[in-house]
């Protein structure tokens, strides 16, 4: 799928199909996924969730399937990448903007790595491990799928102590 996903990507052939989209219900989904998924996985990571939004009824003009694909693969590769601690979701609004951010306690990702880690087909040198399955996809597809919303993908990371990505969407 992420092979088939990154072609439409790169050919301009991927559809965004912008609605109405309720953020509220998003987010739950996504959350009440991902506590079905920890207890499934692991006892050794806590899932947590917050939202930071004082607007239950918040709409915004997007591809919730989109929204969805994203937040799901960085909550997947928290995960991934977390063996102890906690992954946590959360969304709040700043500078006008809808932010959905991805903090998590595990191995983080090396400065030398930041730079490459939305490459397709890049891994992090340090997790170069069979273990971290995947084939490096995921990120450049969320990136280039976040650019299609309008919007906005990054990371902030320390190697050994975790990463926070965030995705940036308009309110309009």
């Amino acid at each position: 799928d992420d092979i088939l996903d990154l072609s439409r990507l790169e050919a301009n052939q991927l559809i965004i199909s912008k609605k109405q989209v309720n953020i509220l219900r998003v987010f739950n989904e996504i959350a009440a996924n991902w506590q079905v998924i920890q207890k499934e996985r692991t006892d050794e990571v806590i899932f947590e969730f917050e939202y930071g939004i004082p607007n239950n009824e918040l709409v915004i003009n997007s591809d919730s399937s989109r929204i969805k694909q994203i937040v799901n693969n960085l909550i997947d590769n928290a995960f991934k990448f977390t063996c102890l601690g906690k992954v946590k979701l959360t969304a709040y609004i700043r500078q006008n903007k809808l932010v959905f951010q991805v903090t998590d306690t595990g191995i983080g990702i090396g400065k030398d790595s930041l730079p490459f880690i939305f490459d397709r087909f890049r891994k992090s040198e340090e997790s170069n491990n069979k273990n971290y399955r995947g084939a490096g996809l995921g990120l450049t597809i969320s990136k280039k799928l976040a650019q299609l919303l309008g919007g906005e993908l990054w990371v902030e990371s320390t190697f050994g102590q975790g990463s926070t990505f965030y995705l940036e969407l308009p309110l309009t």
